[in-house]
């Protein structure tokens, strides 16, 4: 199968593949034209172009929602990536997976008034889990094996502990659009991956808990960002339903549709007179999901 020549692209291809990513949002443009050799002529990985590089991110942070898999977005050099920026900022605070990877330049053509060439690496750094650097000079062993490990990390934390975007900033001297053979690079495809311990509550940890939730006078259960879950959602309907010292106050975003939970957590605190808010104060706070919208 052809790919494109520059073996740091069919390396990435390859782990995309091996570690179950299996979808792509492209933004074309010229330096990005040997990922995009290697994405589309792989039939492993869905490909979905968007121009504009905003707008593709935030499909890309809707596609990994649905999937909760990793997805990844190629954009050329430049201005491109930081397009990339609201979405990425969303999906950092949502732990949505991402893989970004942006075309550069060669190291050497940055900040000497080239066209399309600026800091690139690390300009993501606020909102990304880690930045990674690799260089397009890729022809040799030690070359090759390292772009097979920042690649094999890059994926292994944008998926765990929790999940969040990472950035692969990956330079291109010309040529560009040249084509060549995957399986010369085979040798070096290494799959790292880890193991995921299981997160439980210990018993006595547990009974401490419980005991201390059923002597408090009030108990508050809020869920921020959440995706769907319904063992979860049936878990707090129960507790609804058995302990009336327990509210819980779930907002939209947490996905958790019930009657039984206070839904509008503005309209509903707007709704106590000042003098009596000190009442309603709860003994202990619950939290789930991610941040709260509601002010």
């Amino acid at each position: 199968m052809l790919t494109s020549a520059k073996p740091q692209c069919d390396i990435l291809v390859e782990m995309l593949k091996l570690h179950g990513v299996h979808e792509a949002v492209i933004s074309p443009g010229s330096r990005c034209t040997p990922l995009i050799i290697a994405l589309t002529q792989c039939s492993e990985i869905a490909t979905t172009v968007i121009v504009d590089e905003r707008s593709a991110a935030f499909i890309a942070v809707g596609k990994a929602s649905i999937s909760e898999r990793p997805v990844v977005l190629v954009c050329t050099s430049g201005t491109a990536v930081l397009n990339y920026a609201p979405a990425v900022a969303e999906a950092y605070y949502r732990h949505m997976p991402l893989i970004i990877v942006s075309a550069d330049r060669p190291l050497e053509w940055i900040d000497q008034d080239d066209s399309q060439t600026l800091q690139q690496f690390e300009a993501l750094n606020n909102y990304v889990k880690r930045s990674y650097d690799l260089a397009d000079n890729c022809n040799t062993k030690m070359r090759q094996w390292y772009a097979n490990r920042i690649i094999n990390d890059a994926i292994i934390m944008c998926k765990s502990p929790q999940p969040g975007p990472v950035h692969i900033n990956m330079q291109f001297d010309n040529p560009l659009n040249t084509s060549a053979e995957s399986t010369a690079y085979k040798w070096n495809q290494r799959s790292i991956t880890t193991c995921t311990p299981e997160q439980r509550l210990s018993d006595s940890d547990a009974d401490k808990l419980m005991y201390e939730i059923s002597q408090a006078d009030s108990v508050l259960i809020i869920g921020g960002f959440h995706n769907p879950d319904n063992e979860l959602l049936k878990s707090l309907e129960k507790i609804a339903d058995v302990f009336p010292n327990i509210s819980v106050m779930c907002e939209t975003v947490a996905n958790m549709p019930s009657h039984k939970f206070i839904h509008d957590i503005d309209a509903t605190v707007s709704a106590v007179p000042k003098d009596r808010l000190k009442e309603l104060y709860p003994e202990i706070v619950i939290t789930f999901g991610g941040a709260i919208v509601s002010r």
